[in-house]
């Protein structure tokens, strides 16, 4: 894999055999600047192809947002090995920059943006107990939140379209990476947490929850979650190994080469 490099990854790379034709076209569930692709066998793949609109001066973007999904699903592995929380990030299948896609494995679950489509007084399990599923959702963020802050995960994007939940494996996952980067900011990191905890109590309130309530089971997940053995720069150590390139997380880079992510809000 070493030999691969930045050249190879601009030229196209595929862990699997792939048969593109084999995806299903589907509208986004929620607002998206990439068409979307679902494949509807057992690979249980999705395909995003960039909307020319939307589409980066810079290809290197796509190799950019690859590797981010490589690091962090490895990250996200380690600390749910270590926790009852299970958080998840894709794990990236193909990426090929002159095309403008990205394929990784499918998360199912709830998009917590379109979550108001999951009927009132749904339950789901937490520890054993049934309790509605607006609380279960806010222990998950509680402990993904407590992972960004404590590694320096900055998602650059990061709302109720970007979070997926998962009541029966009871998993919330993370996507759309392509701005994402590593920061030593605690207040950009802490502003991100609460701009999602604050979208999230406001729909969830709306359907009957009380604050308290929500505060509670946030707080529960957020603190259920330590410091894991092995970090983040850790992991960008084996992926750039692995992939033979170089990495700058906070800067942007890959070999020396910017890719252009997007400014992060002051």
């Amino acid at each position: 894999m070493k030999t691969l490099g930045l050249n190879g990854l601009m030229k196209g790379y595929s862990k699997l055999e792939l048969i593109l034709r084999n995806f299903n076209g589907m509208d986004s569930p929620v607002p998206c600047s990439s068409d979307v692709r679902i494949s509807p066998n057992n690979q249980s793949i999705i395909e995003k192809t960039k909307k020319p609109g939307k589409r980066s001066n810079n290809s290197l973007k796509m190799v950019w947002e690859f590797l981010q999904f490589e690091i962090l699903n490895k990250l996200f592995q380690i600390y749910s090995q270590q926790s009852d929380i299970k958080l998840h990030v894709p794990q990236p299948i193909a990426v090929y920059p002159s095309q403008h896609k990205l394929l990784t494995s499918f998360c199912s679950g709830f998009i917590l943006h379109s979550f108001n489509q999951v009927e009132r007084g749904t339950k789901a399990i937490h520890l054993n107990t049934e309790v509605p599923i607006e609380l279960s959702v806010a222990y998950h963020l509680g402990a993904l939140n407590k992972l960004k802050e404590l590694e320096g995960v900055y998602h650059s994007d990061y709302d109720l379209r970007h979070v997926i939940f998962d009541p029966i494996k009871k998993r919330m996952a993370m996507f759309d990476l392509e701005n994402s980067r590593y920061v030593t900011s605690k207040n950009k990191l802490n502003a991100e947490s609460a701009g999602i905890v604050q979208q999230w109590f406001k729909l969830a309130e709306g359907r009957g929850m009380s604050k308290t309530d929500l505060l509670n089971f946030y707080y529960q997940g957020y603190e259920k979650v330590k410091r894991a053995e092995k970090n983040y720069i850790a992991v960008v150590g084996e992926v750039e190994e692995e992939y033979g390139v170089q990495i700058a997380v906070t800067r942007g880079e890959i070999d020396g080469c910017d890719v252009g992510l997007r400014t992060i809000r002051s």
